[in-house]
């Protein structure tokens, strides 16, 4: 019989780490950490200097799997997987898997099930990198006490590419168990993937058979797992999140309408199957989680395509992805539909009234709103000569490339001049005391944006 071992310790902070394993366990690979990576030559370094560094009291692999990268990142896994060829185990694609796979994420989860070892299932893609010494001790000790935890996460460090800032993602103020609704609806946005641990036996069949066709991976688990067990969040910080840094999933969805559009019909048809699969028990959340996704996609579309040619879209994009998502690209076109087709007409008759009074249309604001009214101007090839700011922050010279003027610098006789309000609701009582005390009286709070308000976007 193997002797229970107790040890406390503590860490670099000052925190203490409990340990409670067996002699015979701390033989065994207790831990897989399971690293994705594709061209991340830049990154990947860190990735596994953080898997090198950890400080356990048992045994864990790194396996590292590289979908047929183009640049220098298999020869940097393997040059580590020389130097430490007990820990490391390099998987190298001849060809790239997700470009043959499609959305369909069946094929990476089946190479995991046959290479991990371990009980516990330790995650981070090769753009991100763990911060914390202790950071695997921290989550399997605390697994290893609460057999009914089957997922732990934490608190991250988020450096954004694009903007150049770096913060804390810091979702909740203490360590806590997630609810239900908060692991659906993401409210605090989502859980840093490099921070997830979990038990592997929580997997089985119909996970694989269900989940795997949102072209995510982390999302559908954790929704999976949440029907399993307990989740675990520390507010402690042990891993950094690289933000949309060229070709992540953050990146290309952002980036390109396409992308969106598909990803949406995804998550729609993630949401309703999951729905279905648990007896409608969270329909609740799963509703409103929809409803978030489709007023996201909403503000992100401002009206770019007619809706003629914004159906024949999603009927291509349903035909590239063989028509997986019929579900959610049907519930987008009908969604939309309801909101530009009937309503919004509706809507818009004050603003077109209100630009056959004036000589020159500004619309206030340079944000989602004033990017809906902006582009409905367009659509209704409406001409307006830009965007007008309050000026008390630091200004951009252009947005959707018209100029951006102060209210102070407006080149043009004022009551020749009419303002469209593109601002959110809880501003509007600060904005119209400027207007009057800028002298400007022609000024209109459309149907449109108070619909628009009225969805919640």
């Amino acid at each position: 019989m193997a002797i229970p071992i107790y040890r406390e310790a503590c860490d670099d902070t000052g925190c203490k780490v409990e340990i409670y394993y067996s002699e015979e366990k701390m033989e065994e690979v207790l831990v897989s950490v399971w690293c994705l990576t594709y061209n991340h030559e830049l990154y990947i370094e860190d990735a596994i200097e953080g898997f090198l560094a950890q400080k356990t009291q048992f045994k864990y692999e790194i396996v590292i799997h590289d979908d047929a990268s183009t640049d220098r990142t298999p020869e940097i896994i393997r040059n580590y997987e020389e130097k430490y060829p007990d820990l490391i185990h390099g998987i190298y694609q001849q060809e790239n898997q997700t470009r043959k796979n499609g959305t369909d994420r069946k094929w990476i989860w089946s190479i995991q099930a046959q290479e991990c070892k371990g009980k516990y299932i330790a995650f981070c893609e090769g753009d991100d990198y763990w911060i914390d010494l202790h950071k695997l001790q921290i989550q399997v000790d605390y697994m290893e006490r609460n057999p009914e935890c089957v997922l732990t996460v934490h608190d991250a460090v988020i450096i954004n590419k694009e903007q150049g800032n770096v913060r804390a993602m810091h979702p909740y103020n203490d360590d806590c168990d997630i609810t239900s609704d908060e692991i659906i609806m993401q409210y605090q946005g989502i859980l840093p993937t490099a921070s997830m641990i979990f038990r592997r036996d929580a997997l089985s069949a119909d996970f694989y058979n269900l989940f795997l066709e949102a072209g995510i991976g982390d999302y559908p688990l954790q929704l999976w797992l949440m029907t399993k067990g307990t989740i675990r969040y520390f507010s402690r910080i042990m891993s950094v999140y690289r933000y949309m840094i060229h070709g992540s999933w953050s990146k290309r969805t952002s980036s390109d309408f396409r992308n969106l559009i598909i990803h949406t019909a995804q998550i729609i048809c993630l949401l309703e199957k999951y729905n279905r699969y648990t007896n409608e028990k969270y329909q609740i959340s799963i509703l409103n989680r929809i409803e978030r996704f489709r007023k996201h996609l909403l503000v992100s579309y401002q009206r770019q395509l007619s809706l003629e040619d914004f159906e024949k879209m999603c009927n291509q994009y349903d035909k590239e992805t063989s028509s997986l998502y019929r579900e959610g690209f049907s519930e987008i076109e009908e969604y939309f539909c309801q909101f530009f087709n009937s309503e919004n007409e509706r809507l818009f008759n004050d603003i077109r009234k209100f630009c056959l009074k004036y000589s020159y249309i500004f619309i206030m604001g340079a944000g989602n709103f004033a990017g809906i009214i902006a582009n409905q101007l367009k659509y209704s090839n409406i001409d307006f000569m830009g965007f007008v700011v309050s000026g008390q922050k630091e200004m951009q010279e252009l947005y959707l490339k018209k100029s951006v003027w102060t209210l102070d610098k407006i080149p043009f006789p004022l009551e020749k001049v009419g303002i469209i309000i593109g601002l959110n609701l809880e501003k509007w009582t600060d904005v119209l005391e400027l207007l009057e005390k800028k002298g400007i009286k022609n000024y209109l709070i459309s149907s449109l944006l108070k619909g628009l308000m009225k969805m919640g976007i």
